[in-house]
């Protein structure tokens, strides 16, 4: 992976993108730029909340995710602190986050 999409938390996926720029008029930072007809996420303004995810009528939206490496690291007994982004909200169904910091503890 390039340092450029390490950093990424945000992709859109161009078999999915319809061009309907929704993510595009929802974002609430501006974030997203059309780039060769594409909706695209500026990685520099991201604040990665979710919006575009979870406005998407084709789900071309998805999120970078750093499971498998936190489980390997668990597994070797690291010690790992959460940092999560905003966007949990959109990936969990409410419920779910009531018992986030008991999960995430277990």
């Amino acid at each position: 992976m390039t340092p450029e999409l390490k950093n990424r938390l945000v992709f859109t996926n161009r078999a999915r993108c319809r061009n309907c720029y929704r993510c595009l008029r929802v974002c609430p930072v501006k974030a997203i730029r059309i780039q060769n007809g594409q909706a695209q996420v500026e990685a520099s303004l991201c604040i990665a909340c979710g919006t575009c995810r979870r406005e998407c009528p084709q789900q071309a939206k998805s999120f970078r995710s750093d499971t498998e490496r936190v489980m390997q690291w668990l597994q070797e007994g690291a010690e790992v602190m959460v940092s999560l982004a905003p966007a949990y909200a959109s990936v969990y169904p409410g419920d779910t986050r009531e018992c986030l910091v008991g999960a995430l503890r277990q």
